[in-house]
């Protein structure tokens, strides 16, 4: 998914990489999984500015794997962030942008579909989601 969307950040000004750990396996619908990564890849590309850098990965952590995408974007503020995975829910600088706000909702909704969840992840010079899925 990353490399099909690798040229379309590159035309829009933002860099992308990859630090997959080599050899996951996660059991589930490969369609549902591919539309929540697609969701988090335009998620980046419509509300981060030109020069972002973002950071697809995915790792073993604990009993599951996550994979996260993170960007140095200007984030959600707080007040914004506790609202984000419900559907119609749209940061406020994020209302004069194309969508409807059930990007991540339904990010979620597919990984809790697979036994996982979906949540921020937050750092002061970083945001991104990730969907915690079940080995």
């Amino acid at each position: 998914m990353a490399e099909t969307y690798r040229p379309d950040f590159e035309a829009a000004g933002h860099t992308l990489t990859i630090d997959v750990m080599p050899g996951l396996h996660i059991e589930g619908d490969r369609r549902l999984l591919a539309q929540a990564l697609s969701n988090l890849l335009e998620n980046t590309l419509r509300h981060t500015p030109a020069g972002t850098a973002a950071k697809l990965s995915a790792k073993v952590s604990h009993d599951a794997i996550e994979v996260t995408l993170e960007d140095n974007g200007p984030g959600v503020p707080p007040a914004d962030a506790k609202r984000l995975f419900q559907r119609f829910a749209r940061a406020e600088a994020s209302r004069t942008t194309d969508g409807h706000g059930l990007g991540l909702a339904l990010v979620r909704a597919i990984a809790v579909g697979h036994g996982g969840d979906a949540l921020l992840s937050r750092s002061e010079r970083a945001f991104g989601v990730t969907i915690r899925l079940p080995k």
